[in-house]
């Protein structure tokens, strides 16, 4: 039978000396986790230096596991360097050729396409801007799957100027009533120290407003996936 006695002096010593070294514990971290959660903080370089090297090791070290049951598979369909000599060297990409990836992919059942290509300005083929112009402007059936194109952001020439929407020749097919076409930013930061491209940014503040927010292409991507929604549009 186990005894019923009350613990002794030594064990009532070794308890208050454990309970001490928590609480000082406690002391130090917490002061410390709020210091660093404060942005102004958390983004100093022997911090963010520190930070960095453990997740580009974690990175490295996980590159290769393979993805969790509940991941969603990606597609790429990268233009490559023998692609494009195939099309003759052009100065950007062929809008038909373009348009056919894009017909390609819808075709596929993709739940959400996204264009990693510059089109503010129209190509030097007329006819097949006009294409791509009125595909754009039709793509607007529910059971279509969102578009999302990366929008041209304009910064000011001082600090007085707000940024805003680079001009497109797409602007009016984009801003058709119950368009399946997004908007996102390609924007990121690049490491001062090495060039290595860590973070992305999250949103982009358009205008004067707080409502004209152009968010990045990952979150637009989050909440399709997470909320079948569509994204904020800049107002």
């Amino acid at each position: 039978m186990k005894s019923n006695s009350p613990p002794s002096f030594a064990q009532k010593s070794r308890l208050m000396q454990h309970l001490r070294s928590l609480f000082l514990r406690l002391a130090i971290a917490l002061p410390a986790f709020t210091l660093i959660s404060l942005p102004g903080i958390a983004n100093m370089p022997f911090l963010t230096d520190k930070e960095d090297t453990v997740m580009d090791f974690l990175m490295e070290a996980f590159q290769a596991s393979p993805p969790p049951g509940t991941a969603v598979p990606l597609a790429f369909i990268d233009i490559d360097d023998r692609t494009y000599r195939i099309w003759d060297d052009p100065l950007q990409i062929p809008r038909d050729k373009l348009l056919n990836l894009i017909q390609f992919a819808v075709a596929a059942e993709a739940r959400i396409i996204y264009v990693d290509v510059e089109l503010s300005r129209p190509s030097c083929d007329a006819t097949a801007d006009r294409k791509l112009i009125e595909y754009i402007t039709n793509y607007r059936s529910a059971h279509l799957p969102p578009l999302i194109l990366p929008q041209g952001i304009r910064h000011g020439l001082d600090e007085t100027e707000s940024p805003s929407l680079r001009p497109s020749f797409l602007d009016d097919a984009l801003n058709q009533p119950n368009s399946r076409v997004l908007r996102s930013s390609a924007l990121f930061d690049l490491d001062d120290a090495d060039g290595v491209l860590r973070r992305w940014r999250i949103f982009e503040k358009i205008g004067d407003t707080d409502e004209g927010i152009l968010p990045s292409t990952q979150l637009l991507v989050y909440r399709l996936l997470r909320d079948s929604v569509h994204a904020p549009q800049i107002v």
